[in-house]
């Protein structure tokens, strides 16, 4: 079998690239790329000229001489070759990482000294930083990135630990998403959530995903963005007599007295409340509600409803109730749900299907909720 390592000496560094790559210091190096190829053999130790020219067929040190500096490089493309002759698509990069020398699973990705360094059947690992997953032996699909991030995790599986020291001393965890500089540290149960810069039993955020359970150990707080300011607007009448004159069953009328000053409210901007008309400013969708309390003769239907005066037509539906005896009570409530075009006007309307009789109204409230873009 042809073994082929490859070696780039940068300045300031050597790469090493085989089934893992490690990386160490070497100053004042020109790039020089050789190639290493078949297997080992031979005595002495070749010129730096020998290896460039004819390729690399000894295990002995090549010595690289000039100027102030000496450095030596080993190669055994058969060590590469033989101890991890069963991987597919690791990749390795510091010194000591996958270090024992006995990893056997795929798809690992570990970078920095030590990273990942007793990792066995394990795959699908990313770990980086020193000590990243160190103690790892059959982890699976974990995410560790930081300096000693999961150091002591040995079999853990689906975890997330960003930072420094976050989840370094579970030894166990799986399932868990750990944000912050050592936190979760001390962590050993499954599919929890912490959020933090320290290590503590009490993060900003803290979670469950077995439970669905979240805890934010501060203050909380949300705000909400309105279109110039509007958020809902109230009002009504109360302890009142007022007649309201019908003309014929089926006949609607304009819930208002003499004055035109029947209801009255808590106006905001955006939403007025004139002459017993509302007017609203912007164009978007309301909604509310309006509960009115009436009284008349006995087996009496009346119903109310709002009108959009702007457009002559009624707004959704009606809503209508009876009265069962002289001077009986009852009350109506309307869901109201607005498609509002700027500007818009509106009123409140009631009518008798019985016949011509007039209702007395006996108070009323609404309120009013702008949903906003």
């Amino acid at each position: 079998m042809n073994k082929v390592c490859y070696i780039v000496i940068f300045a300031l560094c050597i790469t090493i690239i085989s089934p893992f790559v490690s990386i160490g210091d070497l100053a004042n190096a020109q790039m020089v790329i050789l190639q290493s190829s078949g297997s080992s053999g031979g005595n002495g130790t070749p010129s730096l000229q020998q290896v460039t020219d004819i390729g690399n067929h000894t295990t002995n040190s090549i010595d690289f001489a000039g100027g102030t500096v000496t450095a030596t490089l080993y190669l055994d493309a058969d060590l590469f070759t033989d101890r991890w002759s069963s991987l597919q698509e690791n990749t390795v990069i510091g010194v000591n990482a996958a270090g024992d020398g006995n990893m056997t699973g795929d798809d690992n990705s570990l970078f920095g000294y030590i990273a990942g360094q007793a990792l066995t059947v394990g795959q699908d690992n990313t770990m980086i930083g020193r000590g990243a997953g160190a103690s790892s032996t059959d982890a699976d699909l974990n995410v560790f990135l930081g300096r000693n991030t999961g150091n002591k995790n040995i079999e853990g599986k689906y975890n997330t630990f960003l930072g420094a020291k976050a989840g370094e001393s579970g030894t166990d965890v799986s399932g868990s998403v750990f944000i912050g500089y050592d936190v979760g540290s001390d962590e050993t149960t499954d599919n929890k959530l912490y959020i933090d810069n320290s290590n503590t039993p009490n993060p900003l955020i803290w979670g469950d995903f077995s439970t669905n359970e979240i805890v934010i150990n501060g203050t909380a707080s949300a705000s909400t963005v309105l279109q110039d300011y509007v958020w809902h607007a109230y009002g009504g009448f109360q302890n009142k007599a007022e007649v309201i004159s019908i003309t014929a069953a089926n006949s609607w009328s304009w819930v208002t007295n003499a004055g035109n000053n029947l209801w009255s409210g808590a106006e905001s901007y955006g939403m007025s409340l004139t002459a017993d008309v509302m007017t609203i400013d912007h164009t978007g969708d309301y909604f509310g509600s309006l509960s009115m309390t009436i009284s008349g003769l006995n087996g009496k239907d009346f119903q109310i409803r709002l009108y959009n005066i702007t457009d002559s037509a009624q707004v959704g539906n009606v809503i209508g109730a009876s009265t069962t005896s002289v001077n009986n009570f009852v009350n109506i409530t309307l869901p109201l749900y607005i498609e509002n075009t700027a500007g818009d006007t509106y009123r409140i309307e009631i009518t008798c299907n019985t016949d011509g009789t007039d209702p007395i109204l006996r108070s009323s409230v609404f309120y009013m909720t702008y949903l906003h873009n």
